[in-house]
């Protein structure tokens, strides 16, 4: 029972550290809580943005 703990607590906390990366599309085994230099973030933004721009185009010109 002991050991089934452990075995799920750690699981969860792997878990967490890949899904965090996964989410922030980093490299899976990076360090999910170290800050990003600006460049990265700025680079990250403009993605973000253009991507969410051209969902917005595709459905303007979908209703059409």
């Amino acid at each position: 029972m002991k050991k089934s703990f452990y075995l799920i607590t750690i699981l969860l906390v792997v878990g967490m550290w890949l899904g965090i990366n996964f989410a922030q599309n980093q490299p899976l085994f990076s360090n999910p809580f170290a800050d990003r230099d600006v460049t990265e973030k700025v680079k990250q933004k403009a993605k973000d943005v253009s991507r969410k721009a051209g969902e917005v185009v595709d459905k303007v010109f979908e209703d059409k």
